[in-house]
């Protein structure tokens, strides 16, 4: 029985990767080089279903002039502002993508973010690499200490509901 062809635009987790070779027969640039927009068409030439990332651009040109026998693209990613989902409705081929796979790493990482901010960590870093640190001095980059502040969110959505519960210590 012949393997369903798969285009990968990307390389992922060992896992998945084992589990893509022994279930089709994937298409993909060797060594992580990104495919060039007609690359990627000349890839999906006789390919049942493409893997992208947000790195690919699928705009109503590529939907016009991709092989009829892709009927499924499926995105890396949480939204699909890389791709015409319009376009690709005309032409029948269906889209999925993965909606909250990186909510507590944006929760984390705003919180990274927030942290290093409020201790002026990047500049501390500058110092330090370019010898500039002195040690006895205690005033220097002292920042501030989140204890009091207010935070406020412009959008909560699911990651800012995670930030809010980590700041309040219930995970």
């Amino acid at each position: 029985m012949r393997k369903p062809v798969l285009v990968v635009t990307a390389y992922f987790v060992d896992a998945l990767e084992a589990r893509r070779k022994h279930e089709f027969e994937l298409r993909r640039k060797k060594n992580g080089v990104h495919f060039t927009p007609e690359e990627l068409l000349s890839a999906a030439d006789g390919a049942d279903a493409m893997f992208v990332t947000p790195a690919d651009r699928l705009d109503a040109a590529f939907f016009n002039r991709v092989a009829s026998s892709v009927k499924v693209i499926a995105t890396h990613s949480v939204g699909v502002d890389h791709i015409d989902i319009e376009a690709a409705a005309a032409r029948k081929i269906a889209i999925g993508y993965i909606p909250g796979i990186s909510t507590d790493a944006v929760a984390d990482i705003t919180l990274l973010l927030l942290l290093g901010a409020s201790r002026r960590a990047y500049e501390a870093l500058q110092l330090v690499h370019s010898g500039s640190w002195n040690p006895s001095d205690l005033t220097l980059l002292l920042g501030w200490q989140l204890p009091g502040k207010i935070l406020g969110f412009m959008e909560w959505g699911v990651s800012g509901r995670r930030l809010q519960n980590a700041l309040a210590g219930s995970g």
